[in-house]
């Protein structure tokens, strides 16, 4: 990370503020503090800052922010096949509230977020700047080098929109996953597209809505079944989290 500061110091300097890098290398830290031995690793890291994409006639450039950079994250893992990958809150010093820690499976091997202004301000870097670093060995040991394509589906699929009420420490990951493990096998895809606070909705509480498409690669599904699997699916989302249906 502090190298790539560097370099997105050494850009700014030179009226270059619009960049997305990335650096392979190793790190050398102590596992535990108590062990004399240093321990080697070699880690993926990458930023960005500046505009998110090329001013033009037609576009008015739009400033990066988090969610990019998380969005950056999960195409890495999309790309290259890996599965059980998730996100967790996380406290790190050179970051502001805005940081998760990474996770494949149960192990945490990296972190992204946002750096805090008294790091950027001993980099003399004047704009946001958000960052992940992940370790790479951990993550080629999942990668899947076998791709597996799948035919167009013939037949059309149905989709429902849902919105639940859940409390706001809860996070949409976690719903989402719920959403999956219980759809049923025609459900393909579940996709958050809104996230509601404020006015007919208690103050420690957030609206969820998710988009999910149902299809079969054999038949035609009909209207009743997926309603089946929409109330199965929020009955399992009110025993596990107290999440309604919002009105």
């Amino acid at each position: 990370i502090p190298g790539l500061l560097g370099v997105i110091q050494y850009n700014i300097n030179r009226k270059i503020k619009d960049l997305k890098i990335f650096e392979i290398g190793n790190i050398f830290y102590k596992s535990k503090p108590q062990k004399a031995r240093i321990d080697e690793s070699t880690r993926v890291a990458g930023a960005i800052t500046g505009a998110r994409l090329e001013e033009s006639w037609s576009y008015k450039p739009e400033q990066v922010d988090f969610y990019d950079l998380k969005g950056v994250v999960e195409h890495l893992f999309i790309h290259n096949s890996i599965q059980n990958w998730h996100f967790r809150p996380a406290q790190k010093s050179i970051m502001t509230g805005k940081a998760l820690d990474i996770y494949l499976g149960d192990r945490l091997v990296g972190f992204l977020g946002e750096i805090n202004d008294v790091i950027l301000e001993a980099f003399d870097i004047d704009q946001p700047v958000f960052v992940f670093e992940i370790n790479l060995m951990e993550m080629q040991q999942r990668v899947k080098w076998d791709k597996v394509y799948q035919p167009i589906p013939r037949f059309p699929a149905i989709e429902r929109d849902l919105a639940v009420v859940v409390k706001k420490n809860i996070q949409a990951e976690e719903i989402t996953n719920h959403i999956q493990e219980n759809g049923g096998p025609y459900l393909q895809r579940v996709k958050l597209f809104d996230v509601y606070t404020g006015q007919q909705i208690a103050p420690d509480e957030k609206s969820l809505a998710f988009n999910l498409v149902f299809y079969s690669m054999e038949r035609t599904l009909k209207d009743e079944e997926v309603d089946v699997q929409i109330e199965h699916i929020l009955q399992a989302l009110g025993d596990k989290f107290a999440a309604r249906l919002r009105d």
